[in-house]
């Protein structure tokens, strides 16, 4: 059995779903959370104390986006983590569709064990320098909060997400829509937040659900994703699989990344700017025809992306060694007098040992 220490301050919640599997032992820890109630002014130090006092087979890193881990933790602390401690390390990256991705995974990349993400926008040229360490495109799904009932579908479409900034485009779409007579919910980021289960409530009452898979990233805000001038980076985002797992049929743009996992016509519903009306239409209007698309939807993402499926590959890796360990050597300037007793005056004050030197 593996002990595992899942640090997490994510919005999608790893911790219920690897509780839920019973897969082995497990300490689940907002670090974030745990330094700002101890006053602790660095969550390197913090980290560490807490990998050395634990020991762990493997540490399970899941703290909001890749992009910004180098402003909370420093990619040494893992390299020590590793050669001291020998505990393998699964990094997990979020919505990475960004510029600055690849310098920021090549930095930390070298220093985990297995890279996680939850998307499929890692360059290529990266992609074949990792080589078998990285896990792209899968995350675990809550049954216990995303699942389909019977009871009726109240809303005829709905959408959940920014429409602000460069996000913009996305009205553009639910304005077509609802010119066109058809009613669009619009909740979550700048409209309306929603609690965990307000959302996923949200989706079982849709008959249709709307995802637009493109973010417009150092471009104009005014454009929509089917010009062909626009900046745009496709990603495969979770209400994907959250909302065709609550019984929703999902209507997504031309987008390979979804199409790599679920089949178009098949599990859910390819639109463009131009047909995305008369889709929206038949599809209300031909009710069993909808909901068959959606229950195989829903199958397919039950078979792929379920928490025992998606745990038991992440374990499997860790537990079988997913890169050969070598010994390294640590920067002896980053490991200074006073940084080892800080790591100590933390190690006391979490409880934890006070005899061991770095």
């Amino acid at each position: 059995m593996l002990f595992f220490g899942i640090f997490s301050n994510a919005t999608i919640d790893f911790v219920p779903t690897y509780r839920a599997e019973k897969m082995g032992s497990h300490l689940a820890i907002d670090p974030v959370a745990l330094a700002a109630e101890l006053n602790v002014k660095s969550l390197d130090s913090l980290m560490y104390v807490i990998a050395v006092d634990m020991d762990f087979d493997a540490i399970y890193y899941a703290i909001s986006r890749i992009t910004y881990t180098c402003q909370n933790i420093r990619p040494e602390i893992f390299m020590m983590i590793r050669e001291k401690l020998r505990t393998q390390i699964v990094l997990v990256g979020y919505d990475v569709a960004k510029f600055n991705y690849e310098r920021i995974v090549s930095t930390f990349a070298p220093h985990v064990d297995l890279l996680h993400l939850l998307d499929w926008t890692l360059p290529d040229t990266l992609e074949s320098s990792l080589r078998d360490r990285v896990v792209q495109g899968f995350a675990p799904v809550d049954g216990s909060i995303f699942f389909a009932d019977d009871r009726p579908r109240d809303i005829d479409i709905s959408f959940v997400g920014r429409t602000d900034g460069h996000y913009s485009f996305r009205k553009q779409l639910i304005d077509r829509l609802e010119e066109a007579g058809l009613t669009v919910e619009v909740a979550g980021g700048d409209v309306a937040k929603l609690s965990k289960m307000e959302y996923a409530d949200l989706f079982r009452r849709s008959k249709i659900t709307l995802n637009l898979s493109w973010a417009a990233v150092g471009g104009s805000i005014d454009i929509h994703p089917f010009l062909e001038n626009a900046t745009l980076v496709s990603h495969l985002k979770l209400r994907v699989l959250e909302a065709t797992c609550c019984g929703s049929l999902l209507f997504e743009d031309r987008n390979p990344n979804t199409s790599a996992v679920m089949s178009p016509g098949k599990h859910y519903i390819e639109y463009t700017f131009d047909t995305v009306v008369d889709l929206a239409r038949h599809y209300l209007t031909h009710d069993q025809e909808r909901m068959e698309i959606a229950e195989a939807g829903r199958n397919q993402v039950a078979k792929m992306y379920s928490s025992s499926v998606y745990w038991e590959a992440i374990r499997s890796r860790v537990r079988n060694g997913v890169s050969a360990w070598r010994p390294g050597t640590i920067r002896r300037a980053f490991v200074t007098k006073d940084y080892s007793t800080e790591l100590r005056e933390i190690s006391m004050a979490i409880g934890g040992c006070d005899d061991w030197t770095v």
